[in-house]
């Protein structure tokens, strides 16, 4: 059994081949996968975009936020590669709750089994996400620690200057007059939100969809050593940034980045989650 993701979709393509070689294929719809794990106060969450997973590079980006009570304490990428060896190599996760069963599954399965497996977790019947947003910490505590992304990626005093890293998901802001704006899939892979971001309508008006016009972005070879391929891609990417072409963008403003913590929240505490629990621990 091979697992795939449309991306455009936002579905689990599930390739079941019989023994004459033909297949079937069955669809199943997810939406962000959503991981928790509790302990006393501290509460983790792991957000995944139903649509940023296995697409183009192999891996799977993710955003953990770590609550003490209903404030955010920590804010970190996460990131979840497909392996030489068909296990999973995890990023991330160093000191949460979730580490310990994450990265024992990611050690006998591989990307595609490791998703699914997360994906199939009990929906968890418990109040405590629910009660965390109705507290007035909550929201203040996201916006602000979203602010500091924004103004990481887009303030060149402070030296970090990106996000993302390298290969398809490093981006640099855009200055043009009067505004700033950052390429908008990497900033919501970040914090673990999908593209029904653009859906929204009080954060659609901060969003510029500037990139169909070029069609849909190449996917990276199956291996680095298909060498004439990268070739072809490193050209692709000089052109596009010789011609000034950029991605969707996020129009940086105050406004903007206290809707995008509005829809974190609400991801956070109105998505069904699983509890990280429920994975088997040898």
């Amino acid at each position: 059994m091979q697992l795939v993701l449309d991306s455009w979709q936002t579905i689990y393509r599930i390739l079941i081949t019989g023994p004459n070689g033909i297949g079937k294929q069955q669809d199943i719809k997810t939406m962000t996968i959503q991981i928790v794990a509790t302990e006393q106060d501290r509460t983790d969450v792991l957000s995944v975009g139903g649509d940023y997973i296995s697409r183009r590079t192999h891996d799977v980006h993710g955003s953990l936020l770590q609550f003490e009570g209903s404030k955010v304490v920590s804010h970190t990428s996460v990131e979840f590669t497909r392996a030489y060896d068909d296990t999973v190599s995890i990023y991330g996760l160093i000191g949460s709750l979730l580490e310990t069963r994450l990265k024992g599954l990611g050690k006998i399965v591989d990307l595609d089994l490791f998703m699914e497996a997360l994906d199939s977790l009990p929906i968890a019947n418990d109040p405590k996400l629910h009660y965390m947003g109705l507290s007035k910490d909550m929201l203040p505590s996201i916006a602000t620690r979203v602010a500091w992304d924004v103004k990481t990626m887009t303030d060149p005093s402070i030296g970090r200057f990106h996000m993302g890293d390298s290969y398809a998901h490093m981006s640099i802001p855009h200055y043009e007059e009067g505004r700033v704006s950052i390429d908008a899939v990497p900033l919501f892979r970040a914090w673990g939100l999908d593209t029904r971001a653009w859906h929204r309508a009080s954060l659609a008006k901060h969003l510029e969809r500037t990139g169909a016009a070029l069609g849909p972005r190449n996917n990276y070879p199956k291996t680095f050593r298909d060498e004439l391929k990268m070739k072809m891609l490193e050209k692709l990417g000089d052109w596009r940034g010789k011609n000034q072409v950029r991605l969707n963008q996020f129009i940086v403003s105050e406004e903007a980045v206290l809707e995008m913590a509005k829809l974190v929240k609400d991801t956070v505490t109105q998505a069904p989650f699983r509890w990280v629990h429920h994975i088997y621990q040898h």
